[in-house]
Order: structure tokens, then C-alpha cells, then sequence
């Protein structure tokens, strides 16, 4: 009897993976630990929405008001379902989350790191620091990986300033290729509440 569980329990272990696998194939589903191309799974809104998006998830929502360099917002995309946004900012009207001046992901954070957590995690780098700018908990990469994306890497190189900071239950992720790092955290002094 217990040789026919154990089988059993094999036999429906191979045809989870089996069917997973197939259903892999058929729907072209990205491989694990592939993200999903965000185009694909949300859609292009304006300021307004977003804000009112925010507010549905009772999520308060902080954007930067002093842009360095003639930065303007060109795209706003919304995840599909749930308060995840990348806010693209660019000089001459680029709308591409992969390839712009500076874009800023929002999204609901349950695990927010404590300062002392952050200062650890940058202790034995060269290009990583942990700040405090108006009591927000602020992680800085001078030197954080592109990524592999092979337009990015074209016009900006292999390396990328990324700033996260997490405000009031959210977390606030820039890739910053084209600005300093005083100027990242110039644009994080500036963030104020939207709504």
C-alpha cells in the first residue's frame, strides 16, 4: 500500500511538471525569473489616473516637482489590477520605459527596510550608500547593473545610477543613467504628495 502512494505522489509530480511545461510552451510564457515585458501587462494613463489609481488603493503617491535638465513626464503605464506604475521622464519626448532619461517605479511595499538594514547592505561597496532625506530610508547604486537590455546598453553603457526609497507603504525605484547622484537625491527632497 505504501509503494502505491509513493507512486502515485512521482506519477502526479511528473504530470504537474509535464503540464506546467506545456502550458509554458503553448502560451509562451517567459521562463522563471524572465519578468514580463510591462508593456504587455498594463496600459498607458495620464497623471490624473494614476492619481485617482492611488487613491483606489488608498495609497498615498509622491513625485518629484524640481526635474533636472528639462525632464518632463512622456508615459505613465499602470499595471493591470494592481498599484504598479513606472513614470517615464525624458528631454526629447521618449515614451520607452527601457531606454528613457529617468523612470520612477511605484509600488505597494509590505517589506520596508530599516535604515541600519540599508547602511548593512552598502557597507563593503565603493558605489553603494544609505541616506535619510526627509526620514525616508533612501538606497543609492552609483554603479548598478543595466540590466542586459541591449538598447539601454547602447546609449548609456553597462552601469546605471538606481535610487529606491520607500514613502508612506510605497517604494519608489528610479534608474537614473543620465543624472548624478545629487541630483537623485535633489529629485528625492522634491517629492511631494500628489493627493
Amino acid at each position: 500500500m505504501e509503494k502505491q502512494k509513493k507512486q502515485l505522489l512521482i506519477a502526479l509530480g511528473i504530470l504537474f511538471f509535464v503540464s506546467l511545461w506545456i502550458s509554458g510552451t503553448i502560451l509562451n510564457i517567459p521562463e522563471r525569473g524572465t519578468p514580463a515585458d510591462f508593456y504587455g501587462v498594463s496600459r498607458e494613463v495620464t497623471l490624473e489616473e494614476l492619481i485617482e489609481d492611488a487613491h483606489i488603493y488608498n495609497q498615498s503617491l509622491y513625485l518629484p516637482l524640481d526635474l533636472p535638465a528639462n525632464l518632463n513626464i512622456t508615459a505613465i503605464y499602470l499595471k493591470y489590477g494592481a498599484f504598479l506604475a513606472i513614470i517615464v521622464y525624458s528631454t526629447d519626448g521618449n515614451k520607452d520605459y527601457k531606454t528613457a532619461e529617468l523612470t520612477i517605479q511605484v509600488s505597494i511595499s509590505y517589506d520596508i527596510p530599516t535604515y541600519e538594514s540599508l547602511q548593512e547592505m552598502a557597507t563593503n561597496s565603493d558605489y553603494e550608500s544609505a541616506i535619510q532625506i526627509n526620514s525616508w530610508n533612501v538606497y543609492i547604486n552609483e554603479r548598478a547593473n543595466s540590466g542586459g537590455n541591449e538598447e539601454f546598453i547602447a546609449k548609456y553603457g553597462d552601469y546605471t545610477l538606481l535610487v529606491m526609497s520607500w514613502i508612506e507603504g510605497c517604494a519608489y525605484t528610479m534608474n537614473c543613467p543620465t543624472i548624478t547622484k545629487n541630483q537623485a537625491t535633489d529629485l528625492i527632497e522634491s517629492m511631494e504628495l500628489m493627493y
